[in-house]
């Protein structure tokens, strides 16, 4: 099942066309260190899904998914302050 939006209201809308690659480029970085972590935020932020529906798809606890997701947000804003 895939999931999509039906609004305006889409979670990398804001998102300048020169950030996307740097995005893309820090998830293909944290994806050579845990490859979950970024499953769990694609489901999440990209696709929308909640972290029970996230837990489900990737036989995981709605704990594991909360705490991915924590730690991939974490690491992808460390990575961009980085960059500035």
């Amino acid at each position: 099942m895939e999931r999509v939006p039906l609004s305006d209201d889409l979670p990398w809308r804001n998102n300048s066309r020169e950030e996307i690659p740097g995005l893309d480029a820090a998830l293909a970085k944290l994806e050579e260190s845990d490859a979950r972590n970024v499953r769990v935020w694609e489901l999440r932020i990209r696709l929308g899904y909640t972290a029970q529906e996230t837990a489900e798809i990737l036989a995981i606890s709605k704990a594991t998914a909360d705490r991915d997701g924590t730690l991939a947000k974490a690491w992808l804003y460390r990575e961009r302050m980085r960059k500035e």
